[in-house]
């Protein structure tokens, strides 16, 4: 089940894309597009495109308008949890995650700048975390206080950002899920037009 969970990384390349990001606003403002009428006209199919005398029949023309409100609230409840998504990402996921998207890349950045000391917070940010096994941890320490091996220090910010990448399972969880409901209820309009647009085109 742990081992199930995606990690930061996985989630990063979502969280990290700004048209995604953008959502971010729409649990707040999504109000504003429910009751504008210009999004209810944007998100409703072309009637001419389905009917010749759609401008004569009255149901014909209550039912576009409904299927374009429909439309438009599996847009919003989309939007909505990738927005959800999205803002749990952002205040969840690990400062070091967001700005490295490999282990390889935060040891390249970093390895040069690290010093003793911090070496040492992160050795006791480890142990109080339980982040490795005491053993592993004891003797990185004992490597680093008693060798200047550059490895030394590869191997402890490795464990460090494999720690920080798979922390908060609560909130990846959370987030991976919203993810998930958002683009489902998404794909929902998407599928439904493309069989509309598919039936009428082979018809």
């Amino acid at each position: 089940m742990r081992n199930s969970i995606p990690t930061w990384v996985a989630l990063r390349k979502i969280g990290k894309s700004k048209i995604v990001g953008m959502t971010i606003f729409i649990p707040f403002f999504g109000y504003m597009i429910l009751f504008n009428d210009q999004f209810v006209h944007l998100f409703s199919l072309s009637k001419e495109l389905f009917l010749d005398d759609y401008s004569s029949n009255t149901s014909v023309a209550l039912d576009f308008a409904k299927e374009g409100k429909n439309r438009l609230f599996y847009f919003y409840f989309g939007f909505t949890f990738l927005g959800i998504a999205s803002l749990i990402y952002k205040l969840s996921c690990p400062s070091l995650i967001n700005d490295y998207g490999s282990d390889r890349d935060f040891i390249k950045e970093e390895l040069p700048l690290i010093t003793i000391k911090r070496g040492e917070e992160i050795i006791q940010y480890l142990s109080e975390k339980k982040a490795s096994s005491s053993q592993e941890i004891e003797n990185i320490k004992w490597k680093l206080k008693n060798s200047n091996e550059i490895n030394n220090n590869i191997d402890l910010m490795s464990i460090y950002w494999g720690y920080e990448n798979t922390t908060k399972i609560s909130a990846r969880m959370a987030s991976a899920l919203l993810y998930l409901f958002g683009f489902s209820i998404l794909m929902i309009p998407a599928i439904a037009m493309f069989i509309d647009v598919s039936t009428v085109f082979f018809n």
